[in-house]
């Protein structure tokens, strides 16, 4: 299953951690999904209310 929101499409990130020492390695960040009525939906459009 994919780690994306089904209503807005927010997705995984890929960023850089960076060190002390300027070492930069990749990263990826995830959505805050929960699931509600079946469907993948992230947080930030639970509390706007796009869920009905």
């Amino acid at each position: 299953m994919s780690k994306a929101c089904e209503i807005c499409g927010k997705k995984v990130i890929f960023l850089n951690m960076v060190s002390h020492a300027k070492n930069a390695s990749r990263r990826s960040a995830l959505p805050n999904l929960r699931s509600v009525k079946g469907k993948k939906v992230c947080a930030k459009c639970l509390k706007a209310g796009k869920v009905k």
